[in-house]
């Protein structure tokens, strides 16, 4: 056993068991907000973005649409190289019931994938994708990836160089049970292979899959260790779908829970995860090479204030150099508390830089292959929720 700031957590032999926070250093490339929208529609709220970028430069974000208080819809918005917007907003899902949780994944010819969450009128819940060119055109008709007898919800996805998808999910099966599953497509829409990534009796959920150029993918999810108590378990995967190791992340006695996962071209990996401390949460990484071997665990920020809902993306050329960005709330009495954005940028030698991007919530990063990264975030504007974004170069 060892003890991390006060707290005990089960040793893993492929650990380098550390905890620390990260130093400074002063220069920060990420740019100012885009005064426009990243959504077009305005009419009603838009929030809860996701986002994907490719390696020739496009990037793509997604998000849901408010039709209704009781239907929602996915819209997608592209943008090139330059980070400007290019052709028009794109309905992913406009649907008579209710869509939510987004996620998109890119290949690197700009094409993607999104996925999401729909809600059927008996209250079921399916996980669906579709497919889009590099024009935003449609490719086949929408995937039905979990449809069956138990609700299926929180789906992420990931795509290598071929157009390739994988989309990782949660199943509560005997709708008690959650479990971790994953559908590998090929880039004809067809199922290729399903990966039982966690079914033991014990709730797994809230997975994120990332994927190299030529198809090997990791899977990020919560693990119970008891109740109330999560751990991060890190899957890594051939291209075919067959287990190649697991390793426990994040495995103190405290509560370890929202991960998300991002990799490089040559299979590392870093995964970035809420860990709770005290009344709050402080956000949390650990970086992984392509055989399982684990870094330090760290801490982004120490958590004077309460951090949460990271999301990161891993420089591709190999570099090391990875972008978070995460919630963290501010409190001063007698004000209630506000959540605002931040964005860190961090070395290979593990130096950080912190913007504070202002009065926002629920942001997603990723980046394309020449280092620049796109940021997506809620604002509460005047006229009510918006997507708004920021770009910025490792």
């Amino acid at each position: 056993m060892i003890r991390l700031n006060g707290r005990v957590a089960r040793r893993d032999l492929n650990r380098r068991p550390l905890l620390e926070s990260l130093e400074g250093r002063e220069l920060m490339s990420l740019g100012a907000e885009s005064p426009a929208t990243v959504n077009t529609r305005t009419i009603n709220d838009q929030f809860d973005s996701a986002n994907a970028s490719s390696s020739n430069g496009s990037s793509v974000a997604v998000w849901v649409d408010t039709f209704s208080p009781t239907d929602h819809d996915i819209r997608a918005q592209r943008f090139n190289a330059a980070g400007n917007k290019t052709g028009p907003e794109i309905i992913v899902s406009g649907s008579l019931l209710d869509d939510s949780q987004p996620a998109v994944a890119m290949d690197n010819r700009g094409g993607f994938v999104v996925t999401w969450r729909q809600r059927q009128s008996n209250g079921d819940t399916n996980v669906l994708a579709r497919r889009f060119n590099s024009l935003g055109s449609a490719v086949g008709a929408v995937v039905q990836v979990g449809v069956g007898t138990f609700k299926e919800h929180d789906p992420s996805v990931a795509m290598d160089s071929r157009g390739n998808f994988i989309v990782a999910y949660t199943r509560d099966t005997n709708n008690n049970n959650p479990d971790v599953f994953a559908k590998k497509y090929n880039s004809s829409n067809q199922l290729t292979n399903v990966v039982n990534v966690d079914t033991d009796p014990n709730i797994a959920d809230h997975a994120k899959v990332a994927m190299t150029p030529e198809g090997r993918f990791d899977i990020a999810y919560e693990h119970a260790f008891s109740p109330g108590f999560n751990d991060i378990i890190l899957k890594q995967f051939t291209a075919s779908g067959a287990l190649s190791w697991t390793r426990e992340v994040a495995n103190s006695q405290s509560d370890e829970t929202a991960p998300s996962v991002s990799m490089d071209n040559s299979g590392k990996a870093v995964v970035v995860w809420q860990n709770a401390v005290g009344s709050g949460s402080e956000v949390r990484f650990s970086r992984a090479d392509a055989s399982g071997n684990l870094g330090h665990e760290l801490i982004v920020e120490n958590a004077l204030f309460s951090e949460s809902n990271p999301s990161v993306a891993l420089k591709r050329n190999g570099g090391g150099t990875f972008v978070v960005t995460y919630e963290r709330k501010f409190r001063t009495f007698p004000f209630p508390s506000v959540t605002r954005v931040r964005v860190a940028e961090v070395s290979a030698s593990d130096q950080v830089t912190i913007v504070d991007a202002g009065v926002r919530s629920k942001p997603a990063v990723s980046i394309n292959g020449a280092g620049k990264y796109l940021v997506t975030y809620t604002s509460n504007d005047s006229s009510g929720l918006n997507v708004r974004n920021r770009f910025g170069t490792l």
